[in-house]
């Protein structure tokens, strides 16, 4: 028991590390969000369950309380935890560079969720389907799953999920059965969407924009209509999309325009029509420009009062125009 630190920003690996660390039966558990007050949260681990479990926190996210005068004062809590109780910080970074920060980090038990790369994507699926649904899942298999659902880890664990009921009994995965399923495939419109924010069609974007909040966003077989379902599932793939292209600009730097398209996940045959298409933005556009997902992020957070969509629409102005 103690402090548990979950940093990075993917949030299925957080997701999943919340899960793991409070699985036990008999914990009396709370919950915090990024309103969560620090003296609340004490308050919560100081005072005896009155179910006679062990008394568990989780603050997510606790961006805020890992700053500042709470930093400390976490820090301080951190040395001396209250007997046999559990308070689970999830947050994109604790300041190692800090006094405070280091002796918070030092007292914790720290778990990594830093998304993995293109490059180890595919291990990570092996690895995720092994540890957690009990397949076996080979280099060629994992590669092609990752190509056709993409980087999205939710995803690809529902992915991995569904593929284990359609192939049982058999628990080895390979690539014809992935070829064949209705459980690895993106979303079409998710596709377009993307495709269109990469060949900078503002039309073609806004009209698929239009098409995913009318008739729904299909995650593996699952279809999600409603506008507030919609608009996290649009705007983490237009992110990502944006990432990409970031990503290969970068690597571009010290590798050939073909390393750098492979290492962004783009594979050999599609890698001609990506380098097109990423000749449509330097990379200062890129980085200027980036700050709009922020906003359009901020924005569904705190409400939307017009609805999602014209969120969404503003966020594509913005990048496109």
């Amino acid at each position: 028991m103690g402090v548990i630190l979950i940093l990075g920003s993917e949030r299925f690996l957080a997701g999943q590390a919340v899960r793991d660390a409070t699985a036990a039966p008999d914990l009396d558990l709370a919950r915090f969000d990024a309103d969560a007050k620090l003296g609340a949260v004490l308050d919560e681990l100081r005072t005896p369950s009155l179910l006679g479990g062990r008394r568990v926190a989780v603050v997510d996210p606790a961006d805020a309380l890992v700053q500042g005068d709470a930093l400390a004062v976490l820090a301080d809590y951190a040395d001396a935890p209250v007997p046999d109780t559990l308070l689970i910080l999830v947050t994109s970074s604790v300041d190692g560079r800090t006094k405070v920060g280091k002796r918070l980090k030092s007292a914790s038990s720290v778990i990594d969720c830093k998304a993995p790369s293109a490059r180890e994507m595919p291990r990570w699926i092996s690895d995720q389907g092994r540890e957690v649904h009990g397949l076996q899942i080979g280099v060629d298999a994992a590669g092609t799953l990752y190509q056709r659902v993409g980087d999205d880890l939710g995803l690809l664990d529902s992915a991995l999920r569904r593929l284990k009921e359609q192939i049982a009994p058999r628990t080895r995965l390979e690539p014809r059965d992935i070829a064949s399923s209705t459980a690895a495939h993106r979303s079409p419109i998710l596709y377009e969407t993307a495709s269109a924010l990469e060949e900078r069609d503002l039309s073609r974007a806004l009209g698929s924009l239009s098409a995913a909040f009318h008739e729904g966003v299909r995650v593996n077989q699952d279809v999600v209509a409603d506008a507030a379902g919609v608009a996290p599932i649009l705007l983490g793939h237009l992110h990502r999309t944006w990432v990409k292209l970031l990503r290969f600009h970068l690597l571009r730097r010290e590798e050939s325009p073909e390393d750098a398209a492979r290492s962004v996940g783009v594979s050999p045959r599609a890698t001609r029509f990506f380098l097109k298409k990423v000749q449509r933005w330097p990379m200062q556009e890129l980085l200027e420009r980036h700050k709009c997902f922020l906003e359009a992020d901020l924005e569904l957070k705190g409400g939307a009062p017009a609805g999602p969509q014209p969120v969404l629409e503003k966020l594509l102005l913005g990048l496109l125009a």
